[in-house]
């Protein structure tokens, strides 16, 4: 019964802008799995592992604003505008350095992974 049941999920690779709105989160795909799918092995757990671990690494070699701004904005779920009234930024510049930091760790992923 449980591999018969289809479950759909959100990705969320990162936030898009939408016209008149900023940094506005909205899902750029939508997978369909089914239950048995989402089995992973040993291995892929493993490697999952490195990878997460490697990524904190790199995360703690970010400059100090650029990890301020994504905790708040991906740990706390604090909007752009919150963030940019405590350190006294525009919006548009807290998105600039949280989409400079995504950038970062993406090109790095895609190396690690290539």
């Amino acid at each position: 019964m449980l591999n018969s049941v289809n479950q759909e999920r959100e990705v969320w690779l990162d936030a898009r802008r939408i016209a008149g709105e900023s940094c506005v989160r909205k899902p750029l795909a939508t997978m369909k799995a089914k239950a048995s799918d989402c089995r992973v092995s040993a291995p892929d757990t493993l490697k999952r592992k490195e990878i997460i671990a490697l990524l904190a690494e790199r995360i703690s070699r970010l400059p100090e604003l650029q990890k301020k701004v994504l905790a708040m904005y991906l740990y706390e779920n604090m909007r752009p505008s919150e963030i940019a009234a405590l350190f006294g930024l525009t919006e548009s510049r807290i998105c600039q350095i949280r989409g400079e930091a995504v950038a970062m760790l993406r090109k790095y992923l895609t190396k690690l992974l290539a």
